[in-house]
């Protein structure tokens, strides 16, 4: 069984609980004596909810309780009519509310909103029947606008028309919302937990729906929309932030036991204590929170608070037509209305799914926080299995991300779908390698995001993979992996997805080591890049396996934004072997460009690729620029196209083809000795297919008396450009 160990210490504690409960509470279902009007009559097991208070519109009812707990087998039966739109309870008696019986609503299709500041308690055997949506908060208010539903006796009740817009939580109150049953809306309806902190063991259903898990630290406002789902959170920044540490954090990734709580005590005046997790929300999710679709797109979960932790969690909002939404921590990049989490973590044990069934296309997953991520499970967005594309998921700390988990967006009969990992700083460590977390868990003393060289290799190939930086990239040295005597490489799964690093500050990996992609389309964007050899070709033979086919090349983009680029190789060929097109290979930097060589090869009919590079200076030393094709049958040639000053010592050579095109825009000529070769064989049909552009015009006149003059070129012979008087074509 996956949830082979809950590792909650006062799970094991909750027939405990309970028992304790009814010695303290006495009659399960007391109403309070405040003038509300509530009356309850017991009927065996069942008790039935009467009277209570009218809004003045007539569609809001509201009850007060001294006492509100239920013990297996008992029911909680609110009575409703048509003409209610929502039923709302409070609890007042500073008892938490142990439940373990079945609250249900009849006779109405109200909601109903259960609100007990010294907390609520779902046992093992608790349900939940009710026609709408179900709200259970510890908040000591439910705003109505400018007006609330207070745990005091002075309420007009005549004021509180309209829908709820809001849960306020007070700097006192310290509740606990947990859940270790089955609780279960209707399809398409809404299912809130909100709480100074929250605990599922249980499983929450709401198919098609939108379940909301809400931690909040004093002085909380949860604002909620009509259907009762969090839209935005009104909280102090420093309250909401400050509630960030939980535990040691390096056991949880590999499902170790989490000392978040060890116990759940029930103290003398009947509230809930947490021993181990002093401080408020805090949101941890076990067992099953599921908005699954059996016929539909799936749902909405929203898991939020100041430090969230999935530990042996199975989230799905999956769907037959379309997969729904997951948002744990926040919003895409923590933008949005939803509050976000300062630190998230995700265990090897737990899943989070939006993937479609036979339709339609994969949902979005976003795992959040300010602070820090850490994932060590699984999540997947996949199209349909007939038709539909892949989902976006996100996993990102926009301090700090540890990423040791798997990720699939695929699309069997559809376009891939993305994933998207953007902390501050990304280090991607060599191998296997786990990076231990010591400390107090997220607590904000995090090593810089790592991301293993394995779990990279992992990655389906038709996921676009985008790994962003705000800062820095560092690829530390490659661990070599399987055949003996070949480089360290980086070896994405062959496919059709792109692969994207992207940096505000410079990207960097070992000279020696390469990023291999197996033909697909790879782009790496910094302030200035120091790479090894970056190869795309359509074919390879590298560290991790052997990889020929008859494949195209990939498309390959370098960017340096203010500095220089360096890079060993630079390879988009197509399947040197069986055939395949060569991809482009396009160069832009400010600065320098240096490498050993850049070849966008093709073979047989294949189509070459074209090579264009942009660069203040071009170094290729001792090695070539290959953009034709080897003539063993009529094929497209690529196009050749340098702005820049070639630096003493580069070399041209292979570019061949009757339909080679190559451009020279060259500014800046200066110096002495050899400022640019090109050597056998460069063959045109015609002198017009070698352009020298306006910067190399310039530059010829300027050297007019030492440069000869510049003549036809014929096949098989070469020239070269040079201030040396003996050089010329020969």
């Amino acid at each position: 069984m996956r949830r082979h160990k809950v590792c909650l210490a006062f799970a094991i504690a909750l027939g405990s609980w309970l028992a304790a409960a009814q010695s303290v509470f006495g009659q399960p279902i007391t109403a309070a004596d405040d003038g509300t009007g509530t009356a309850v009559i017991s009927n065996g097991n069942q008790f039935d909810i009467t009277g209570g208070s009218l809004s003045g519109d007539g569609t809001n009812l509201f009850h007060s309780f001294t006492n509100f707990g239920l013990s297996a087998e008992q029911v909680a039966n609110f009575m409703a009519d048509p003409a209610l739109y929502n039923i709302l309870s409070r609890v007042v008696g500073g008892n938490a509310s142990m439940i373990d019986g079945t609250v249900q609503v009849s006779g109405g299709n109200a909601n109903l909103y259960l609100m007990n500041p010294a907390g609520i308690i779902f046992g093992e055997t608790a349900q939940i029947n009710v026609p709408a949506d179900f709200v259970a908060t510890t908040a000591d208010s439910i705003g109505f606008g400018e007006e609330l539903f207070t745990m005091v006796d002075n309420v007009s009740y005549v004021d509180l028309m309209g829908s709820p817009t809001s849960l306020n939580f007070d700097a006192a109150t310290l509740g606990t919302v947990m859940n270790s049953g089955e609780l279960a809306v209707e399809d398409g309806h809404t299912l809130t937990l909100a709480g100074d902190r929250i605990i599922n063991l249980g499983t929450i259903e709401a198919p098609g729906g939108t379940v909301t898990l809400a931690a909040v630290p004093e002085q909380g406002q949860l604002r909620i929309s009509q259907a009762g789902a969090v839209i935005s959170l009104g909280v102090d920044a420093e309250t909401w932030q400050s509630n960030s540490e939980i535990a040691s954090f390096a056991p949880l990734l590999t499902g170790g036991e989490l000392p978040l709580a060890t116990q759940v005590n029930v103290n003398a005046n009947g509230q809930i204590t947490l021993a181990g997790a002093e401080n408020p929300g805090t949101a941890v999710v076990s067992g099953t929170v599921s908005t699954a679709a059996a016929d539909d797109v799936g749902g909405t979960v929203q898991i939020v608070g100041p430090q969230i932790a999935l530990i042996d969690a199975t989230v799905d909002a999956s769907g037959h037509t379309g997969g729904g939404t997951v948002l744990v921590g926040g919003e895409y990049r923590g933008q949005g209305t939803l509050p976000t989490a300062t630190n998230t973590l995700v265990d090897a044990n737990s899943t989070i799914s939006a993937s479609a069934g036979n339709t339609g296309n994969g949902g979005e997953v976003i795992v959040w926080a300010d602070d820090t991520t850490a994932l060590a499970g699984e999540i997947d967005a996949r199209g349909g299995i007939d038709k539909g594309d892949g989902g976006f998921v996100e996993v990102s700390g926009a301090e700090h991300l540890i990423y040791q988990g798997t990720v699939d967006t695929t699309a069997t009969n559809g376009q891939m779908g993305t994933l998207l990992l953007d902390p501050t700083d990304v280090v991607i460590t060599p191998g296997g390698t786990t990076v231990g977390f010591t400390g107090q868990l997220l607590a904000g003393d995090a090593s810089p995001t790592t991301i293993s060289q394995n779990q990279l290799q992992a990655l389906p190939g038709n996921t676009n993979v985008i790994i962003q930086a705000t800062n820095s990239i560092t690829i530390e040295p490659l661990q070599p992996q399987g055949l003996p005597g070949l480089p360290a490489s980086l070896d994405f799964q062959e496919g059709s997805g792109s692969i994207s690093f992207e940096a505000g500050g410079p990207i960097t990996m070992n000279p020696n080591d390469s990023i291999v992609t197996f033909g697909r389309d790879i782009n790496i964007t910094g302030s200035e890049l120091t790479l090894g050899n970056i190869d795309a070709s359509g074919a390879a033979i590298y560290s991790s396996r052997v990889f020929i086919r008859n494949g195209d090349g990939g498309n390959v983009n370098l960017t340096a934004t203010t500095g220089n680029i360096s890079a060993e190789t630079v390879g988009s060929d197509g399947g040197l072997l069986t055939g395949g097109n060569a991809g482009d290979i396009i160069i832009n930097t400010p600065g320098s460009f240096t490498t050993r060589g850049v070849s966008a090869l093709a073979v047989g009919s294949s189509s070459a690729g074209d090579i264009t590079i942009n660069a203040g200076s071009v170094d290729i030393d001792f090695a070539e620029v290959l953009a034709g094709s080897f003539r063993i049958s009529n094929g497209n040639d690529g196009t050749l196209t340098i702005n820049g000053q070639p630096l003493a010592g580069t070399t041209f050579t292979n570019i061949t083809g009757s339909g080679n095109n190559i451009n020279f825009g060259l500014d800046g000529l200066g110096g002495t000795g050899p400022l640019g070769n090109f050597s056998n064989p460069i063959s045109g049909e015609t002198a017009s297919n070698l352009t020298w552009m306006e910067g190399f015009v310039s530059a010829q006149e300027h050297w007019n008396n030492v440069m000869r003059d510049i003549r036809r070129w014929d096949a098989g012979r070469s020239y070269c450009i040079t201030t040396d008087p003996e050089c010329g074509l020969y």
